[in-house]
């Protein structure tokens, strides 16, 4: 039997639009996954290699939880629009 592992992006189901290129990986079931034995070793090692994976393809650790690049990307325009707002 084998595990599914999968990260899920913490921003994930704001509803923005796949037309504007900031679309959350998760909404589209984007995510980086890695399929694991039934025993702890393998589990604990697909997990190192996904985060490795999600890393190389621009996923960050933010508060304690992953992003997706797209929320990465999000969250940019959001700051940089509040800081040009005052």
């Amino acid at each position: 039997m084998a595990i599914f592992i999968s990260l899920r992006c913490e921003l994930r189901g704001e509803g923005r639009s796949r037309f504007t290129n900031t679309r959350c990986w998760s909404d589209d079931n984007d995510d980086p996954f890695v399929m694991a034995a039934d025993t702890k070793r393998s589990a604990s090692d697909c997990m190192n290699d996904l985060f490795s994976d999600a890393k190389g393809a621009g996923w960050r650790k933010i508060n304690g939880g992953w992003v997706c690049p797209n929320c990465i990307k999000h969250i940019a325009t959001q700051t940089d629009n509040s800081t040009h707002e005052a």
